[in-house]
């Protein structure tokens, strides 16, 4: 990750992001305007290379297994590239399987594609590995819902708001 002015400069060329973005490429720049307190926006770059433990990509901390995965599925997911999303948080969980954000957000990309009983699985999935995984319980109330499993769906919303 660069700052903006840097990464502006390597891609702001036609020739650069067609580069950046053709399917041999190693990186895929994502622009954020505005995004937090940085006023003249973020670009992201999304790499496939794989990191070589203990070298920050953009923490200052060592990253978790399947972590880098994880935050580029979350991109993924707003852009609404659920396949893509989904192969990522599938990697993150394979990397760090007892990390109940990966398979919430499996959940998630499930919900999105109206494939609510997958979604029921892998929020159950998280719950297994944090029962009082807010996101997860408030989801899958929000799905039982969904599906008309309304006692069930108004025990789970309570437990996610106790």
């Amino acid at each position: 990750m660069r700052s903006f002015n840097t990464a502006l400069q390597l891609y702001s060329s036609a020739e650069a992001r067609a580069r950046a973005l053709s399917k041999d490429a190693d990186g895929h720049p994502v622009t954020l305007n505005a995004a937090g307190d940085i006023s003249d926006g973020l670009l992201i770059i999304l790499t496939n290379a794989t990191r070589v433990p203990g070298s920050a990509a953009c923490h200052d901390r060592e990253l978790e297994d399947g972590e880098i995965q994880y935050n580029r599925g979350l991109v993924e997911l707003a852009l609404g590239q659920l396949e893509r999303a989904e192969r990522d948080f599938q990697e993150a969980l394979q990397a760090h399987p007892t990390h109940a954000h990966y398979p919430h957000y499996r959940a998630v990309v499930h919900a999105r594609k109206g494939e609510y009983r997958e979604a029921v699985k892998w929020n159950h999935a998280a719950l297994n590995l944090n029962n009082n995984y807010f996101p997860a319980l408030f989801h899958l109330g929000l799905i039982l819902h969904l599906l008309l499993h309304n006692a069930e769906a108004i025990q789970r919303l309570d437990t996610a708001l106790a």
